[in-house]
């Protein structure tokens, strides 16, 4: 049994650590720790790294280490990052678009929905935005579920046939269904299943992640009904106003004290409109060139008293819309909806 010596450890430990460095900056390193000098600690290197030719390649046990030769002078390069452009979807300028949101299907408000829908047509907007959890995805969430209300094909028939019905209320418009926190629920739900298709070949199952995530689109005949889709938290520009569903800021949301739409200005100081928090209300600031920062935050299209929360919510239906000029300007009409389906601005 042959046994190393502590710079040879050293030495083997070194190249698999730092596999793209080179051998002359490690050999100085080595030559420091283990009083040696640079020439012999990097030719100790180099026999490692198999760089000493095929016959001493063949013989020496470091063949996990092994590198191929590098030019004089080499440095190594930054490796090649994951990282993805994170860019908004921006629906330019001089439009009128409508926002709802929080409907959460199959727990829908069919008063809060006739009535927007019914004011929204009176405005002929050119986009119809659905700013986030259009579907509740019951069946998928986390929380305890009442097992007699776990009806997936019900949903997915829920959603369906509401894509279907905006489409034929308003035939001529660009409609956009940005990816709430509710939406993401199918999404979590495959990737926290995704060890059960580990047997698969890499490519297949990278294949069928992607498949498995962009199911919820085609279940729900987004294309059939002409629908694009937001995904990956991105936010939505209307004109110079950008819009969130909300969830985007991490797990407060919009917590506030005051108002969700101060809570919205306190995560982003910035202009913005979002939904997410199911309450309307506006919040201003004013810097010390007085360059005023407004937010919005407008109400839901759901139930107001679901079981998991009776009372005390302080949510209210409502919806938006957003005029939007020539050059990026715009005007937010925050509405709410009272219990008979009246348009209180």
């Amino acid at each position: 049994m042959t046994v190393k010596s502590p710079a040879r450890i050293e030495a083997e430990r070194l190249c698999k650590r730092f596999p793209a460095v080179p051998t002359m900056t490690l050999a100085k390193k080595l030559a420091k720790s283990h009083k040696k000098t640079i020439e012999t600690a990097r030719s100790l290197l180099r026999i490692i790294r198999g760089n000493t030719g095929d016959k001493a390649r063949r013989q020496t046990t470091g063949k996990d280490s092994y590198r191929p030769p590098q030019p004089a002078g080499f440095t190594p390069e930054m490796p090649k990052s994951l990282a993805e452009p994170w860019l908004p979807f921006d629906l330019g300028n001089g439009h009128r678009t409508v926002i709802l949101s929080d409907i959460h299907l199959p727990y829908h408000s069919p008063i809060a929905l006739q009535a927007t829908v019914k004011y929204f047509k009176k405005l002929k907007p050119d986009n119809v935005l659905i700013n986030g959890d259009l579907m509740d995805w019951y069946g998928l969430s986390r929380y305890q579920k009442d097992p007699s209300k776990v009806d997936f094909n019900a949903e997915i028939d829920s959603g369906s046939e509401f894509l279907a019905w905006m489409r034929s209320v308003f035939p001529n418009c660009r409609i956009i269904y940005k990816f709430g926190n509710h939406d993401e629920r199918w999404k979590i739900w495959v990737f926290n299943n995704a060890p059960l298709l580990e047997k698969l070949p890499k490519k297949m199952r990278i294949i069928a992640y992607e498949c498995l995530v962009g199911l919820m689109e085609h279940v729900l005949e987004c294309k059939n009904h002409g629908i694009e889709t937001v995904k990956d938290q991105r936010p939505v520009m209307l004109g110079h106003l950008p819009v969130l569903h909300g969830h985007e800021s991490g797990k407060a949301g919009l917590t506030s004290s005051v108002n969700a739409a101060r809570g919205l200005f306190l995560k982003t100081l910035s202009t913005m409109l979002a939904s997410h928090g199911h309450r309307t209300s506006q919040h201003s600031e004013t810097d010390w060139r007085h360059k005023q920062t407004s937010t919005w935050s407008t109400g839901c299209l759901c139930e107001l008293n679901p079981p998991y929360w009776r009372m005390g919510n302080r949510w209210n239906w409502g919806a938006a819309f957003v005029d939007v000029d020539s050059v990026g300007g715009f005007n937010v009409e925050n509405f709410r909806i009272g219990p008979n389906g009246e348009i209180w601005k």
